[in-house]
């Protein structure tokens, strides 16, 4: 037997027709390709389009949305998840039955135990997920980006991947060729988006960086002006760069300051124990960054219930910003994992041991992919593939929970097959230092808008770039001092502030403070794990 509960129907809700659920939004790539269906519409186009089931596969590749599917019949559960897992699935075996949902705690209070995937615990606390299809209990699984999962009443599992953000040629164009072809597919884009937000209030989190300055700007090149840009923290920087941007382009700017914001106890209110089990999930940190922002915009009604949040996520890292740090390493695995544990697992130093565990969990992942399939012999594409499937969709992508559990709808518009499949096949040359994609922004949009701000830009130098490694390597030898005083001196979002409480908390339920980090985002997760321990103390199973 196979038995489907879902519970999260907070910003975007589950849709039923027979046999069919979904929940997200779609392309209508067939009839017209900047057409967004969303809810029944979607749900009666993949009805229509999901009759061979044979060639499932290359039909799932060719879907271009943020989604989930689940295909029910007596024999079996199917459930495709879109590139990002954004709309994550958990699954139990138990009793001879399935248990399915999309929340990981409601299983566990289902099965009556929690089992601890001790072996988890290094790469939480020090990258903020769990890697695979893995959750902190090791019974409890769940779905992945780009995946085709086959549950049998039987018991039987299939896995299928169908989306790797892998590359076997590039693109032969000129760089200015390539440019403008990339600056017609932002063009393509704002076109998207204007379909789906069908009218709604645009809502758009505007740091002083570039992802967030495109959107408003492809928003303002098609004439939306329904559209508001929000920021948060302290001011900074950062901040004064976004209220220039939004001035000049004439959007509606809201400043929540984190300095006059009375968040009190936090941890005890109903709100953040509802957003954590929805955020977290039992595989993710929950975000601190966004969470008192949002609850007060809705709380005051800045904006409108129906209003669609639009980050800038993934956008820096398909321009390339990774290239030069991460991907120019050696090809093996037995490299490539240790270099993956360095680079990403670094909230807290970890041990000999706990290094040892992720490298070998890691590998695990990376011998699916063949290091021959890389065109270029200077860099690892298996490190982009693997950070896709990992940190882009389990950490950054995930972090916009936040505006789904207070009731909003998000889309990332930067984030869709044309621009995927345009960055997977640009040269490592182009995406190195984010030449082609800065290069287009600057020329393209922002210099005609008259956002582009030559003496007052964040945006790192080629200098910058070049000692970043530098400089971060020396941090790494620095005593932990020095780390705090950097953390506290750019902690722009008082993540510092917010963060003590769970320092406290720790210690109140017999744990000791957490003392040696390099992030703040190291107390987040060492407070969630010993959270949900808590929570679940009388439900620990032994092995």
């Amino acid at each position: 037997m196979i038995k489907t509960e879902l519970i999260f129907e907070k910003g975007f809700k589950w849709f039923r027709l027979n046999n069919l659920t979904f929940k997200g939004y779609i392309f209508d790539t067939e009839n017209d390709n900047n057409s967004v269906l969303e809810d029944s519409m979607a749900l009666d186009y993949i009805n229509k389009n999901l009759q061979d089931i044979g060639h499932l596969k290359e039909w799932a590749l060719a879907l271009d949305g943020v989604f989930t599917i689940i295909y029910s019949d007596k024999a079996e559960t199917i459930i495709i998840t879109d590139k990002t897992n954004y709309f994550p699935v958990f699954y139990f075996f138990g009793n001879n039955n399935w248990l399915i949902s999309d929340s990981w705690e409601h299983i566990v209070k289902q099965k009556k135990a929690f089992h601890p995937n001790t072996n988890a615990y290094p790469e939480f606390l020090s990258a903020g997920y769990v890697l695979n299809n893995e959750t902190l209990d090791n019974k409890i699984v769940k779905t992945i980006s780009g995946e085709i999962l086959t549950l049998s009443v039987k018991g039987e599992i299939k896995r299928t991947s169908y989306f790797e953000f892998t590359t076997r040629g590039f693109f032969k164009e000129p760089f200015s060729k390539q440019s403008l072809l990339l600056q017609n597919l932002f063009l393509e884009t704002a076109q998207r988006m204007v379909s789906l937000l069908k009218g709604r209030t645009a809502v758009v989190p505007l740091s002083g960086g570039y992802d967030s300055r495109l959107i408003v700007c492809m928003l303002k090149h098609v004439g939306y002006i329904n559209t508001i840009c929000i920021t948060y923290g302290k001011m900074n920087p950062e901040a004064v760069i976004s209220r220039r941007v939004a001035e000049t382009l004439g959007f509606k700017w809201i400043f929540i300051d984190y300095e006059q914001f009375k968040y009190g106890d936090y941890l005890q209110s109903e709100s953040f124990n509802s957003y954590t089990s929805m955020a977290g999930n039992g595989f993710s940190m929950p975000f601190l960054q966004e969470y008192f922002a949002v609850l007060e915009l809705k709380e005051k009604k800045l904006i409108p219930d129906d209003a669609v949040f639009l980050p800038g996520h993934p956008g820096d890292f398909l321009a390339g910003s990774y290239i030069d740090n991460v991907t120019n390493t050696p090809k093996k695995s037995t490299h490539v994992a240790p270099l993956i544990s360095r680079k990403y697992f670094d909230f807290v130093s970890n041990s000999i041991t706990s290094q040892k565990t992720i490298e070998s969990r890691i590998i695990k992942y990376l011998i699916n992919i063949s290091p021959d399939d890389d065109p270029d012999p200077k860099y690892s594409t298996a490190i982009e593939a693997w950070d896709i499937k990992e940190k882009r969709s389990k950490f950054i992508l995930h972090s916009s929970t936040v505006f789904n559990w207070a009731g909003y709808k998000v889309a990332f518009p930067l984030w869709n097959n044309p621009i995927i499949d345009f960055f997977r096949n640009t040269p490592f040359e182009y995406r190195s230092q984010k030449r082609l994609y800065d290069h287009t922004l600057r020329k393209y949009f922002f210099i005609p808008m008259g956002v582009h701000f030559s003496k007052d830009e964040l945006n790192p130098t080629v200098t910058d770039r070049f000692l970043f490694p530098v400089k971060k390597k020396i941090k790494e030898v620095l005593p932990m001092s020095f780390t705090a005083a950097f953390l506290k001196k750019n902690d722009w979002v008082c993540y510092g502030e917010f963060t003590e409480l769970m320092q406290q908390e720790l210690e109140k339920t017999g744990n000791n403070r957490l003392k040696q980090y390099k992030s703040y985002n190291a107390i987040i997760c060492k407070w969630y794990l010993e959270e949900l321990i808590r929570r679940h103390k009388h439900q620990i199973a032994s092995k």
